[in-house]
């Protein structure tokens, strides 16, 4: 899944892979045919109950609308709305939560699509708050782990990165609810330590690795002296 930005006006869109969806066929009706459709979501940031959706129009002429299905659970819809020929659908008025939405098509017989591929959003609860422990590591110069909690609502979403070239997160990049930010930390070969930071949950939280040291060696590792001295 690919993320892109529109900082001009504030949105974001995330563009998923096309999928076919075979239409339904009844007794002594003909296929449809084939749908292609490709699904966006635009949010914009000052209205983060409403989420709009987009789709490419189907080539078929026999194709007369389109009805948008959604709810809390993936494949699970609780929700109809018929979108009529348009190709962009906005839901509004939606709480907290995990919605998952997915399109069919009807046709001029009464035939209707199987559902195109899903699309999801997570729509944060009004003051989420975040806790994150701890607040910063110290960590040796060997390979290891590195994991943060975060403690929050249950509808509340986050997510966690690092600009560190020697951690790389293991754990999903966004999560909704309390959970925790698992990162794999490298080891450090040079004498000198690194310092890096991981964003938690919007916080940014210090990680300093220790560097190898400066190794000594002693040569010979023991000697002997006969009763007059030596140097």
């Amino acid at each position: 899944m690919q993320h892109n930005v529109d900082s001009t006006f504030g949105l974001i869109r995330l563009n998923l892979r096309r999928l076919e969806a075979v239409l339904r066929k009844y007794e002594l009706v003909s296929f449809i045919g084939l749908i292609l459709l490709l699904l966006h979501v635009a949010v914009p940031a000052a209205r983060a109950a409403d989420v709009t959706l987009s789709w490419d129009r189907n080539s078929e002429s026999t194709v007369v609308g389109y009805k948008l299905h959604y709810g809390n659970a993936s494949r699970t819809y609780q929700t109809a709305l018929s979108c009529g020929n348009n190709t962009t659908y906005t839901v509004t008025g939606l709480g907290a939560g995990t919605y998952y939405f997915a399109l069919t098509a009807s046709n001029s017989a009464g035939q209707e699509s199987g559902y195109s591929n899903e699309v999801s959003k997570t729509i944060a609860g009004a003051g989420c708050t975040y806790t994150i422990a701890p607040t910063n590591r110290s960590l040796l110069s060997t390979a290891q782990p590195a994991s943060f909690t975060v403690t929050t609502g249950s509808t509340c979403a986050w997510t966690a990165g690092t600009n560190a070239s020697w951690m790389t997160r293991t754990s999903a990049s966004s999560i909704t609810g309390s959970g925790t930010a698992s990162f794999s930390v490298a080891a450090n070969t040079g004498s000198a330590s690194s310092t890096g930071t991981v964003t938690v949950a919007g916080q940014t939280v210090t990680v300093a690795q220790a560097g190898t040291g400066c190794g000594l060696a002693v040569s010979p590792t023991n000697r002997k002296f006969d009763a007059n001295g030596a140097t």
